[in-house]
């Protein structure tokens, strides 16, 4: 036995059951909700919230009116919500209307945020608004809010406004963020426009204790001060009230400049000198690009750390997209590098896919979740966990990295776009929002997906297996070629230490040999073998060329 206990070193831990989302079979019977009530026509649930008592609430567009959903736990719309479960407003002059933000107020409330782009005085042009609507807890329009439940508006004249986020205090005043761009030039390659932060009142007029008219707008050298700029464009992507009043903001500047930035403002619109250089923090990223587009975003966390996301197709050899890059950056809560977050502050994941949306839950994780097509039309949904500090968890599903497949033979014939993603309060619900396109009527829907923490599943449920059941690899370190002696038929999968799939094989009671490419880079993979009893052992492979 001396030599199977030298062997059992290379293991980690050996677990009985590990952590997964579990699809909601009470939600609706299946866990999913498909919204198509009103065939023919653009409907697109785009944001989540939820409600004090766990109902879900979509905002997004029917046609071109800003729409709210209330979904019930058991899935079905809320009949006693607006008509029939959802409540709209029609956009005046709107071509196009598109949510960016969803709250839920501490008495029920909700505040939608939507960018929407509108008519001019000459038919022959349009303009992008800040949109604010409120509706009251049955779904009726606030008539305290603008008298009319509905704020549109453009800070200055001659730019027109795309808000990208939103945050609401606790004296239910709203702060948005986004980009101002010079009307007319918005598709300029250089950037030529602002970045902006607007602060509302509760009943939607502007701010004027908030530097003195309601907002704060600037270029991209109002952010960097010492560092020179190329372009004076900078975009808002996220806003966080704080408890203090304080207000922190935090986006990117124009690809060319290549930086990511935050900024804290008092509760008077002035910059916070305690908080990087005269309140603004800089940082300058080489590694990869950032794209002034709905690719790039922003989340800051409840610590007032930040994550900063960027994706980006890479091209194959016939000119197409053959995988998509998808890079985290992560700023302390001064702004500054979190160098002990992936390497050296920066996290890259190669997923052939986009559309990769972001939850925070109760321990601080990081879930990624995104949708992709396989062959034949069917699509799935992926879900990759991290630790705080950008590492795989591993006490979740395999090495941290989880597909679900909602529907059998999926009829749409283009793949969803994941659109947002959202734990409850008590971290036991995860909803997912997606996009529906179709080469069919309806033009497009929406789908809700609603997934359970599953209390039957538990990190800490580890537990050690019987000496029979344990699984032998050797030799370890190998130049790439593994034997493997497996004591119960089961699944095998390898993955390297970033969570990215290597391969996969059936396993019959006995002993095997697996290959490692050859173009795999030396290092630490991580096997995982699961037999069909639920138990899994999860070894080192040493890979020395």
């Amino acid at each position: 036995m001396k030599k199977l206990i030298s062997l059992l070193a290379f293991s980690t831990c050996l677990s009985a059951i590990k952590a997964q989302y579990v699809i909601d079979s009470t939600f609706n019977t299946n866990g999913t909700n498909e919204f198509l009530e009103f065939a023919g026509n653009t409907v697109n649930g785009q944001k989540l919230a939820y409600t004090a008592t766990d109902a879900i609430i979509v905002a997004g567009r029917w046609n071109n009116q800003l729409t709210v959903w209330k979904y019930d736990q058991d899935g079905t719309t809320d009949g006693g919500f607006g008509e029939n479960g959802l409540s709209y407003f029609p956009i005046p002059s709107s071509d196009f209307t598109d949510v960016k933000s969803v709250v839920v107020q501490n008495y029920g409330k909700i505040t939608v945020l939507a960018e929407a782009t509108l008519q001019g005085p000459n038919i022959d042009f349009w303009q992008g608004s800040i949109v604010l609507a409120r509706f009251l807890a049955d779904g009726t329009p606030d008539s305290t809010f603008n008298n009319t439940g509905l704020v549109i508006i453009k800070l200055e004249s001659g730019f027109e406004y795309q808000p990208r986020c939103m945050s609401v205090d606790q004296n239910n005043r709203i702060s948005v963020g986004g980009i101002a761009s010079v009307y007319g030039d918005f598709g300029c390659s250089s950037g030529v426009g602002k970045w902006f932060v607007a602060n509302f009142l509760e009943d939607g007029s502007l701010n004027t204790g908030f530097n003195a008219i309601g907002y704060v707008q600037g270029t991209s050298s109002d952010i960097a001060q010492t560092f020179q700029t190329d372009t004076p464009f900078a975009m808002v992507l996220d806003v966080k009230a704080l408890p203090n009043g304080k207000l922190v903001a935090a986006g990117a500047l124009n690809a060319q400049d290549s930086c990511y930035f935050s900024m804290r403002f008092n509760s008077d619109g002035s910059y916070d000198n305690a908080y990087g250089l005269n309140g603004r923090q800089i940082n300058p990223i080489q590694a990869h690009r950032i794209l002034s587009n709905q690719q790039t975003y922003a989340k800051i966390l409840a610590d007032e750390s930040i994550l900063y996301h960027v994706q980006y197709p890479l091209q194959g050899n016939n000119g197409a997209p053959d995988s998509m890059m998808f890079y985290v950056y992560k700023a302390t809560n001064l702004g500054t590098t979190e160098t002990s977050f992936g390497t050296n502050g920066l996290l890259t994941l190669n997923e052939i896919t986009g559309g990769i949306r972001l939850a925070i839950d109760d321990q601080n994780r990081l879930v990624y979740a995104w949708y992709n097509r396989l062959p034949a039309g069917t699509q799935r949904v992926y879900f990759r966990r991290l630790l705080p500090n950008g590492s795989p968890d591993l006490t979740f599903s395999a090495a941290g990295f989880m597909v679900h497949e909602p529907l059998l033979n999926d009829p749409f014939l283009n793949a969803s776009s994941m659109n947002d993603i959202l734990f409850n309060a008590a971290n036991t619900d995860l909803t997912l929002v997606s996009f529906r396109s179709a080469m069919y009527a309806p033009n497009s829907t929406f789908r809700v997906l609603n997934y359970l923490i599953d209390p039957n599943y538990s990190n800490l449920g580890v537990e050690n297996l019987e000496e029979d059941d344990v699984i032998l690899v050797y030799p370890n370190p190998s130049s790439g070629i593994f034997s493997i002696d497996v004591k119960t038929a089961g699944t095998g999968t390898i993955y390297s230490d970033l969570g990215i799939l290597v391969g996969s094989w059936e396993f019959s009671k006995g002993v095997h040999t697996i290959e490692l490419p050859n173009e795999l880079a030396d290092g630490i993979y991580l096997l995982e073998i699961s037999d069909h009893h639920s138990y899994s052992v999860k070894k080192k492979l040493i890979y020395q060329k």
